[in-house]
């Protein structure tokens, strides 16, 4: 048996690392979902304005 024998690193991570890359990737996934929302939306909002049927005039009473 070598003296100085290399050790293997486990081929899946543990439960704090594994928990820690998943919270990392909620992270970054909200971060860009909200990025695209603040880019995307006031154009979305824009397109469905010029879509919509003209607004009806109020009922006088």
């Amino acid at each position: 048996m070598p003296r100085f024998a290399a050790r293997r690193r486990p081929s899946r991570p543990d439960g704090l690392a594994a928990a820690g890359l998943v919270t990392a990737g909620l992270a970054l996934g909200a971060a860009l979902g909200f990025l695209v929302g603040e880019l995307v939306g006031p154009r979305a909002a824009r397109s469905a304005a010029a879509k919509a049927p003209p607004p009806r005039p109020a009922i006088a009473q």
